[in-house]
């Protein structure tokens, strides 16, 4: 004989009530458990459309960085570097042809100085930070790229800032003749002393200035690459609805020979494949 408690539930569990009650809980829960898978297709969907939009501001960013960068060597920093190479060959030969009596008596040598001061190029890279650090999932190269760029920038202001301030001193302390000319050129004067602040600041301009625009350069093609791949997990996922990733061909400005040749950066290049590499295995 069963228990009479036993029977009484068994009588409870097989109402109608009861099992419509359950029915109406187990769909409620299914119903839950879709809405939330709802939710969270969607909250991913918008988050790859953003992660898109904003790698695409950031190339976009990074072009101005570098196209930025190109005018200011095209326009200021190139001419700067080749008056001074010029200036210094030409004092070379003018020392070569006293020496051996190809000029007669004492003549100075004539040196029109390059003084003319430029400030450093505002660029927006508090704003390439912010995108790559917070606003897209990439991790590696792209990050350690912006902080080249970074370093280039803050290095050109400063050596930019350091020029003005050799100007003022050659000016203000009234330095003439072949004086001038050889703390300007960073040649060893008479009496055996070697000013080279002004010509070691051009060499750092110029230098700082191809790392701007090459590392610039080499972001953009690095965000490129990781756009496509986020571009490409989207369309899998929820179709071609969604912006193309930027591209951007800086072949037209090799030509011109102003961008910075890879040969520049070999060991940088050499270093971020390795790193790759190391961090596959």
């Amino acid at each position: 004989m069963e228990h009479p408690l036993l029977v009484l539930l068994g009588q409870v569990l097989g109402s109608t009530f009861v099992v419509s009650a359950i029915g109406a809980l187990a769909g409620a829960s299914a119903g839950a458990l879709g809405a939330q898978r709802v939710i969270e297709r969607a909250k991913r969907k918008d988050d790859l459309q953003k992660e898109i939009r904003n790698t695409n501001a950031a190339i976009m960013v990074a072009f101005t960085i570098a196209n930025t960068a190109l005018g200011l060597k095209r326009q200021l920093v190139k001419p700067m570097q080749e008056k001074f190479q010029a200036d210094l060959e030409s004092f070379k030969k003018y020392l070569r042809e006293r020496e051996v009596g190809m000029r007669q008596g004492n003549a100075p040598y004539e040196l029109v100085a390059d003084f003319k001061n430029f400030l450093p190029p505002a660029v927006p890279i508090d704003t390439l930070k912010k995108l790559v650090y917070e606003g897209i999932s990439s991790a590696g190269k792209p990050l350690g790229i912006v902080a080249l760029v970074d370093t280039a920038a803050v290095g050109l202001t400063h050596s930019l800032s350091e020029r003005r301030r050799v100007i003022a001193d050659l000016q203000a302390n009234a330095f003439e003749g072949e004086d001038l000319v050889r703390r300007y050129l960073g040649h060893e004067s008479a009496r055996g002393q070697t000013h080279r602040e002004y010509a070691d600041l051009v060499d750092v301009i110029s230098g700082y200035t191809d790392d701007l625009i090459y590392f610039s350069a080499a972001l953009a093609d690095a965000l490129t690459k990781h756009g496509n791949a986020v571009r490409s997990v989207y369309v899998e996922k929820y179709g071609t609805d969604v912006s193309n990733i930027s591209s951007l061909d800086f072949s037209k400005v090799k030509a011109t020979g102003l961008f910075p040749p890879d040969s520049n950066y070999a060991s940088w290049s050499q270093w971020v494949v390795e790193r790759q590499e190391n961090e596959a295995k």
